[in-house]
């Protein structure tokens, strides 16, 4: 059995140790396709189940012969290009799977897959993907047995793990650079206490839910695009409250919203980095020397209470640098991007931390109930990542399991039912991946 990985960036590491451990108990060759295999160990290329394929994802004829060679189609690349690889997939009867949100252009192609009884499966990783698992596995559970759910909140972070926690944002990057940047763009919507809400990006950043998760203390969550549309999902209609939100280190939505209100992370205007230095860029942005940047002059500009210490966290970037990037015409979200990247990198010792946090409040036999689930792990360093581990694992157990013939199916399916769920979370349970559960009455 042939199987095909398209990418080879921070996640994949997981994903192919776990494929290769396998390989020689069921007969199976990997092969990675990429241009940069920079983020696979040394030891792992020698290994004689693994080729390595230099490759341009554009390059049509390139990309049809791998896919036709291989029994089984994975993809880890930035989630728009996934429609390359799957509409190539339905073309040629592969199989094919990965870890990103399904799009309704990918969601388009399932009449197809339905005739041809084919299956493709999306939200396969961390999240989307372990948050569907659990809550699902939760969920059903309480209402087998009677439950009636009245509030769902689901908050997920990658982090810096405590003891590699050295800066005033108590952050550095353990996956897509850019998607950091641009999260929560667009209208966050959920549900409150029976009320839909709406909150716009440049709100975003001011509407944060203190959260205490032990043992790590207190961190903040933001509301993530649409949580509406998982109240049918998840099988919750009629449901008081249902959000679903992102984790960060307390005081760092109060940072990042200085950013945006600045306009650091637009993505539509251009400037020139060959002429421009970061200061002088900063500079037009805020409209005064940065060297005398205050609180008072923040919120003079912006029209926010923002605190000393907000500034001096925005201070430690160095955005007022006399560096120029030499990067060419980029929008000032690839110019926060490259500077991030640098200032947010992950040192040789440094260890990741993800945590995974759902709360559900229900009433079973005329008892109201909190449950809290928790799931925390620290990653090993800078390529075995928390997160790598986080969004690799789940998609390979599912395509051991797949290729094994436990999971079956036709059309495209994300992991929300029993059939799908169950013998991923058992696996990610045996190697050490569990959630806490702790529940009270109310």
């Amino acid at each position: 059995m042939k199987i095909l990985l398209f990418g080879a960036g921070r996640s994949a590491l997981f994903f192919v140790e776990y494929i290769l451990h396998h390989s020689t108990t069921f007969n199976w060759k990997l092969s990675i396709a990429d241009f940069n295999f920079n983020n696979i160990d040394e030891k792992l290329k020698q290994h004689p189940n693994l080729s390595l394929v230099q490759s341009d994802i554009n390059d049509v004829a390139k990309r049809e012969t791998l896919i036709t060679a291989h029994d089984m189609v994975v993809s880890l690349l930035p989630a728009h290009l996934h429609i390359l690889i799957a509409k190539d997939c339905l073309t040629f009867n592969k199989p094919f799977a990965n870890a990103s949100y399904v799009t309704d252009e990918l969601r388009s192609l399932e009449p197809e897959l339905l005739k041809k009884n084919l299956l493709f499966a999306g939200e396969l990783g961390l999240d989307p993907g372990i948050d569907h698992m659990s809550a699902m596995e939760t969920i059903h559970t309480l209402q087998a047995k009677g439950a009636h759910i009245t509030s769902f909140t689901s908050y997920t972070g990658g982090l810096i793990a405590p003891e590699s926690d050295d800066n005033p944002w108590h952050y550095k990057i353990s996956w897509n650079p850019r998607n950091i940047i641009l999260a929560g763009q667009g209208i966050a919507q959920f549900k409150k206490e029976g009320r839909v809400v709406y909150v716009p990006y440049h709100q975003l950043f001011r509407n944060t839910e203190l959260l205490n998760i032990a043992p790590y203390g207190k961190y903040e969550g933001y509301p993530n695009r649409d949580s509406l549309h998982y109240e049918e999902l998840y099988g919750l209609g009629g449901i008081e409250t249902l959000l679903r939100g992102t984790i960060r280190a307390n005081g760092f939505c109060v940072a990042w919203n200085i950013l945006i209100q600045c306009g650091y992370t637009n993505d539509t205007i251009k400037i020139d980095t060959d002429r421009f230095t970061l200061k002088e860029i900063t500079r037009a942005f805020i409209q005064d020397e940065y060297d005398s940047l205050t609180s008072s002059k923040i919120e003079k500009l912006l029209g926010i209470k923002v605190s000393p210490k907000s500034v001096e966290t925005l201070r430690w970037l160095r955005l007022d640098s006399n560096v120029l990037l030499n990067k060419g015409m980029l929008t000032p979200a690839q110019v926060l991007e490259y500077w991030l990247i640098d200032k947010w990198r992950l040192a040789d010792d440094d260890k990741d931390m993800v945590i995974m946090q759902h709360k559900y409040q229900y009433t079973l036999d005329g008892i109201k109930y909190s449950m809290t689930s928790t799931l925390h792990d620290i990653g090993e360093d800078p390529h075995h990542t928390a997160m790598s581990k986080l969004v690799g694992l789940p998609l390979a157990i599912y395509v051991k399991n797949y290729l094994t013939g436990n999971i079956k199916g036709a059309g495209f399916k994300i992991p929300v039912t029993a059939d799908f769920y169950t013998p991923i979370l058992h696996e990610l349970s045996s190697l050490g991946v569990k959630f806490r559960h702790v529940t009270r009455k109310k």
